[in-house]
């Protein structure tokens, strides 16, 4: 007669793991017409696999995941005497292996429009796009509004304008939500000669999270009288976050 650690022995060689050992014990020995009869009186009966199920959903939709199936060794179950399934119940492979695509988020705008209150704010706009990706810089706030969070560098071109008459300096802060981030000025003489044109670039490196804001401010108003049209502002995602 075998026994129920004899039984949940063979259960777990057959693959089964848990609530699957203890159902297997009860099938056999509630199931199988001879249990409790002598070894050498039951049929010898060796284990065959079913059919592997299916496979699971891949872990990762591009990039390489893993999926996996399994199968039992109940086709037939094997007797006590039987021998078992010979090879693994489990099978794994990658899948989706196929490049992710990019993530990008990128603007650049010129042609400074105004400087107004936006939302009790006062930001620089901008009226001319050279390139968006993503659509997270809107002209009319000249704001930036970042939906994919990560690694972000931004760049900001002051060219202050010639003209017949002194134009001092140019300055812009550059801000993210309520914090200053950067600080850009164009002041190249401190005498009446300063009639000509001018320009500096600064850039900052930053993180952001999804709805934090970058945008221009603080600067040197009216825009039309000291700015000159390629006056620029430009942003791009370095690193998403993983």
């Amino acid at each position: 007669m075998t026994s129920v650690l004899e039984l949940t022995k063979v259960g777990q060689e057959l693959g089964y793991e848990g609530e699957g050992v203890r159902n297997f014990v009860k099938e056999e020995r509630l199931g199988n017409p001879h249990y409790g009869q002598a070894p050498c009186s039951q049929e010898i009966k060796d284990g065959g696999w079913t059919n592997w199920d299916s496979w699971s959903t891949c872990s990762l939709t591009c990039g390489g995941g893993i999926q996996s199936r399994s199968r039992t060794c109940t086709n037939p179950r094997p007797s006590v005497l039987g021998q078992n399934c010979i090879g693994n119940p489990h099978e794994t492979q990658t899948c989706n292996s196929k490049r992710c695509p990019p993530v990008v988020s990128a603007f650049s705008v010129d042609s400074p429009f105004n400087y107004s209150s936006v939302n009790g704010t006062y930001k620089l706009t901008f009226s001319n796009f050279i390139y968006q990706h993503g659509g997270d810089f809107t002209l009319g706030t000249g704001t930036f509004k970042c939906s994919k969070p990560g690694i972000y560098h931004f760049i900001v071109t002051l060219v202050k304008k010639r003209s017949g008459t002194r134009v001092d300096m140019v300055s812009c802060q550059l801000y993210k939500n309520t914090f200053q981030i950067g600080y850009i000025r164009v002041d190249p003489a401190d005498d009446d000669t300063d009639k000509g044109n001018a320009a500096i670039t600064e850039s900052s490196i930053v993180h952001l999270n999804r709805g934090d804001t970058v945008y221009l401010t603080g600067c040197t108003n009216p825009t039309s009288t000291v700015m000159e049209p390629w006056t620029s502002f430009t942003g791009f995602l370095l690193y998403p976050d993983s």
